[in-house]
């Protein structure tokens, strides 16, 4: 028997699309077997990013608007992303029926409870990924939910307009409905994580505003942690340990673990890289050259008034002559000194900037040989851990 979470919001924009897209890749990279509905008929949000595959399996694709039609195809009628995750669209096409204002049925209720009746046996978990706002087939998903999720911003429009959509479908809530905090920034993040209570709904979550996130949804690219960040990824992992707690999908969601500390071992590493080579550039690159031939051009500079000034005191009638007086020595003599020092310091600050540069660039190789040692380590455990699973299911 599926388990199965309703998407909602009270108003649009509030990021529960790509919520619902990053837990059903989780749960899929889990080998959880997933289904992800778009209910969304008016702007069919995640059937955006799918929309390639329309035209692919167009000739035995079922759409949720079908569904609720009785039209549903019982076999090879999902587009499959994995071999753990199908996708159903909110629509295959945009015609003017599709595009009119679904008005609850007892048809509609009926049709969509054999279909759930359908499905219940071949995946683990269902997500419906439901329209902003207030809608008829709200009654008709959340009557067969086992758990609802409200995707908020933190604003003062998300908690109204929640407490809106409340007093329209309260009645057809499971008891297990929660809430979530999106698109926080690190300012308020440090307010709305401590959030448990105090609203209508338990806060189980509060997901920082990721970029990445923007652009992966411009692009039409799935925000999972191959897009986004470490950081988005345990956010997600976070509000599906909270939402699915049956012991075989608690126990799946365990390899998870092994997958944020790679990609956060591998996103370290990435930065202790570019760290390095902007020591060694500082060290050995086009600056460091300039700051050596400018070291030489002073030595050589020094060789040769060196060179004068012992040829002015040794023989005053060998070089410049008419000035050979006791003032024009000591200024040569001050110039030379000026000079030596000059290029002193120059070639003390080089070589105790290169000694620095070289204790970091050793520092940062020893720091990437123990991540190193470390990544094989956890390669070993997630190897391990998959033979173990496997195992375990075999038995």
């Amino acid at each position: 028997m599926a388990t199965t979470v309703t998407l909602l919001s009270g108003k649009g924009g509030s990021g529960k699309t790509t919520l619902g897209l990053g837990m059903a890749t989780l749960l899929a990279n889990c080998e959880i077997k997933v289904l992800l509905i778009d209910c969304d008929l008016c702007t069919n949000g995640a059937t955006y990013f799918y929309e390639d595959k329309l035209l692919e399996y167009s000739n035995h694709l079922n759409s949720f608007y079908d569904v609720l039609l009785g039209k549903y195809l019982k076999e090879n009628s999902m587009i499959n992303i994995t071999k753990y995750m199908d996708f159903m669209p909110s629509i295959t096409r945009i015609t003017k029926e599709s595009a009119a204002t679904y008005s609850y049925t007892q048809k509609g209720m009926d049709y969509f409870t054999n279909f759930k009746r359908s499905i219940d046996i071949i995946y683990d978990i269902i997500i419906f990924d439901c329209q902003a706002g207030y809608t008829d087939v709200l009654k008709i998903i959340l009557s067969r939910s086992d758990t609802a999720l409200f995707v908020m911003e933190p604003d003062a429009v998300s908690p109204s307009a929640v407490r809106g959509l409340f007093l329209k479908v309260g009645e057809f809530l499971p008891d297990n409905t929660f809430q979530v905090f999106n698109k926080v920034t690190e300012e308020e993040y440090e307010i709305y994580h401590k959030v448990s209570g105090g609203t209508i709904f338990t806060n189980i979550e509060t997901i920082k505003f990721d970029w990445k996130i923007r652009k992966a949804f411009s692009l039409a690219e799935v925000p999972d942690m191959e897009v986004t960040s470490v950081a988005y990824g345990m956010n997600i992992f976070n509000v599906c340990k909270r939402l699915f707690r049956g012991t075989c999908i608690q126990e799946k969601l365990k390899k998870f673990n092994y997958i944020i500390k790679l990609k956060e071992h591998r996103e370290k590493e990435i930065q202790l890289l570019k760290q390095r080579g902007m020591v060694h550039e500082k060290a050995y690159g086009s600056n460091a050259k300039v700051r050596k031939y400018i070291s030489a051009l002073l030595a050589l500079t020094s060789v040769l008034m060196a060179c004068s000034v012992l040829a002015v005191i040794v023989n005053g009638d060998y070089v410049l002559n008419p000035y050979d007086t006791v003032l024009w020595q000591a200024v040569i003599t001050i110039i030379l000194t000026g000079v030596l020092a000059v290029g002193f310091l120059f070639s003390t600050d080089m070589r105790r900037n290169r000694k620095k540069y070289k204790k970091q660039i050793d520092s940062y190789d020893d720091q990437l040989l123990e991540m190193h040692k470390l990544e094989q380590k956890l390669h070993e455990e997630y190897e391990n851990y998959n033979v173990s699973d496997e195992q375990g299911n075999d038995s």
